[in-house]
């Protein structure tokens, strides 16, 4: 039965002529006729084509040659962003943030000729050290390096053996047609490198001292522009001499301090009126029984930043002061088991320690308190842990002196002899009220001594908090104390403003790696996870969020309280298993319209207007939680005038290194952030991959990463 021919489906590029296309092509020929309705993705093209040339480069330069060529060169912030400034010397006196110069030693790029836009560009380097990023603001194509990638440090881009720069290439990928072209070696820096120096001065501007054995002895670095720097693996020490400083810095620019040290009966890093200066992979240990500090900032120190710290000792005074007249200091990634006190802000009446920004931590084990802000404003703290404290005081503590318009989001506190956290102290002559906090994303656990609240304010003089997000406690004597006026009830009720949702009845028993019974293969005293004897290794570690502890029980054990004194230890992981559903995977990703609204502790437009991200007068109200002029107005609040404030991303940070946005570690429009769908320091592990479509709101333009793999 004849009946009607049924037309054929069109195929994607043009039918019957793809056989004759691909035939073609295999003969080295091309049939233009189906080139017309060939798809458009340049990527198949690529994937058939083998399309265009590889990437034609020029050789890796040094992004900002005049002022920026050398480590520990910096060159002023004043370009529309990082890649395109004006290549003019950086003073060390500006204020604002680290940020406010760009480390010309971390900036190198090449051009890509033959490419007119950034899509489908890629380039690593050969010691696979560096962010790298794409720009077109200079008008060419060209891949710049942000800065050190995570776990990568300056001690990696020097040869040990040869004591000079390594050699570096650069590999830049077409990821539309799979085609690379590869730099030449070349040596990216012209400092000097001077070996294993006499302890005492360093007083040889932009240097590069390095040590291959222990010196034995203390360090005065007294020039601008040195880098001070330890093989890794080598512990450095003072002299038999007990109570020597190992290394200070005292009114100095532009210092870069890597190494691991083991302080005896000495104290350890001391900065005094230093600016613009990196502590970077600084692991200290303390086998010897002197109560001493391992890294004091003081004297207004200011605009530094200390990242991938380790300090582990119990007999450490403080593991991190940043003291007195200190602002605009960036934290980042810091580990710290054992010290009497863990991180302090600030440390004494009118420290005015503000605006400050301490970004994934994990603070435990210690005598008195995990972190204390006293008498210090503005402050940010970001996606941390603190446990095991026995001291007077709760594990986080906002309350000595007067501290105000500090916000904590994201904070486990767990399995103190005290509170959880505290927005107020009580007896003693330093204590305080603390007003205009905000606090959000905590989980309170674990506190049954009776002594303390997973959450307390008994303070009546302190006011005005602001407590949102998610609010989860649970295996705690008592959850809640707090009286009218202060933000939080008794009983974990809601006050003024505040908005949280109050979650009971949970624990983290089963929340952690804990315990390990394998070995750690980076610590050299651990068998099985079990360390037999002390004095040990006590800061190498597999993953920065491993530490040495007490071998009591499990995490909510009240014998695991302080430090580990006495062998038997146990290594621990403070990882999340994939099966915990308390503090893993908590939340979706943020949309632009989930944030928060940070006052900074400045009066002045000129001087807010200096800090990165910061905009003065904006709709913003002096009491948190208020969000329009009326509700701010009658809670007593000052609406906009005199206000300094950032607006930014709950539940992400702005990724570190990459050279897009301002740096600051908050996550606002046009940055690349890494989404934190978990409550403490542990986002997940492995590669950084997209998060999924991000929905503009108050915050706009933002790439959302996540880590690809969540849990152990």
């Amino acid at each position: 039965m004849g009946g009607v021919r049924k037309p054929s489906k069109r195929r994607p590029w043009g039918g019957s002529c793809s056989s004759l296309l691909f035939s073609l092509m295999l003969a080295g020929g091309l049939f233009l006729g189906c080139v017309r309705e060939y798809p458009e993705d340049p990527g198949v093209l690529a994937a058939i084509f083998g399309n265009g040339s590889p990437p034609e480069l020029g050789s890796v330069q040094a992004l900002y040659p005049l002022s920026g060529n050398n480590w520990n060169d910096y060159v002023l912030a004043d370009g529309t962003n990082f890649f395109n400034a004006s290549d003019t010397a950086c003073a060390g006196t500006e204020m604002g943030s680290y940020r406010k110069c760009i480390h010309g030693g971390e900036k190198r790029f090449v051009e890509v000729k033959n490419r007119s836009n950034c899509t489908n560009i890629q380039a690593v380097d050969s010691l696979d050290a560096f962010v790298w990023t794409c720009d077109v603001s200079s008008g060419t194509v060209r891949m710049i390096t942000g800065g050190l990638r995570d776990g990568k440090h300056l001690s990696h881009l020097i040869d040990w053996t040869t004591l000079s720069f390594r050699p570096i290439q650069v590999t830049v990928t077409f990821t539309d047609n799979g085609k690379s072209t590869t730099t030449n070696a070349s040596t990216w820096w012209n400092n000097p490198i001077v070996a294993n120096p006499a302890a005492g001065t360093l007083a040889a501007a932009g240097t590069v001292y390095i040590f291959t054995a222990n010196p034995a002895g203390a360090f005065d670095l007294n020039a601008d522009r040195i880098a001070f720097v330890g093989r890794p693996g080598v512990n450095l020490s003072g002299s038999a001499a007990p109570g020597e400083q190992l290394v200070r810095g005292l009114a100095q620019y532009f210092l870069w301090v890597e190494g691991d040290f083991d302080l005896a009966d000495d104290a350890g890093i001391q900065y005094n009126n230093v600016y613009f200066s990196v502590l970077r992979n600084v692991r200290i240990q303390q086998s010897g029984g002197g109560l001493s500090n391992a890294i004091v900032l003081n004297g207004g120190s200011s605009n530094n930043l200390l990242s991938h710290i380790t300090v582990s000792g119990e007999s450490i005074l403080r593991g991190i002061e940043n003291g007195n007249g200190n602002r605009y200091n960036t934290f980042y990634r810091i580990n710290v088991v054992g010290p009497n006190y863990g991180f302090y802000f600030g440390d004494a009446a009118s420290a005015q320690c503000n605006n400050n920004v301490l970004l994934n931590y994990l603070i435990m084990a210690n005598a008195s308190v995990s972190v204390i802000y006293w008498d210090s404003d503005g402050n940010v703290a970001l996606n941390g842990g603190a446990l095991w404290s026995n001291g007077t005081y709760a594990g986080f503590v906002i309350g000595f002196g007067s501290p105000l318009h500090n916000l904590v989001s994201n904070l486990y506190s767990i399995n103190h002899l005290r509170s959880g956290l505290t927005l107020s102290t009580t007896g003693g002559g330093n204590s305080g009220p603390s007003h205009r906090n905000q606090v959000s994303d905590v989980a309170l656990l674990h506190h049954p001594s009776g002594l303390g609240f997973g959450f307390a304010n008994p303070d009546p003089v302190s006011s005005d908090s602001y407590i949102t997000g998610e609010l989860i406690t649970g295996a705690n004597a008592n959850n809640c104390e707090g009286v009218a006026g202060s933000g939080i009830l008794t009983g974990c009720n809601l006050d003024l403003a505040s908005d949280f949702i109050h979650i009971p009845g949970q624990n983290a028993l089963s929340s952690f790696v804990e315990r390990i019974s394998t070995d750690d293969t980076s610590n050299p005293s651990d068998t099985s996870g079990t360390i037999t004897a002390l004095p040990a290794d006590r800061i190498h570690f597999d993953h920065w969020l491993r530490i040495v502890g007490r071998d009591n029980g499990d995490v909510a054990a009240v014998t695991n309280i302080g430090p580990c004194t006495a062998a038997p230890c146990r290594i621990w992981d403070f990882r999340l298993r994939t099966t915990d559903t308390v503090l893993r995977s908590r939340w979706s990703m943020p949309s632009g319209n989930d944030v928060f609204y940070h006052l900074w502790n400045e009066t002045t437009q000129v001087n807010c207007e200096a800090i990165p991200g910061a905009v003065w007068q904006d709709q913003v109200c002096s009491n948190p939680g208020y969000f329009n002029s009326a509700s701010c107005t009658a809670s007593g609040g000052a609406w906009s005038t005199g206000l300094c404030s950032t607006t930014f991303l709950r539940r992400a940070y702005e990724r570190i290194n990459d050279g897009i946005g301002n740096e600051n570690g908050l996550c606002e429009s046009n940055e690349t952030c890494i989404f934190t769908p978990n409550i403490g320091p542990y986002q997940g592990h492995g590669n950084l991959i997209g998060a999924g479509p991000f929905t503009d709101g108050v915050i706009s333009n933002v790439r959302m990463l996540r880590y690809e793999t969540n849990g152990i």
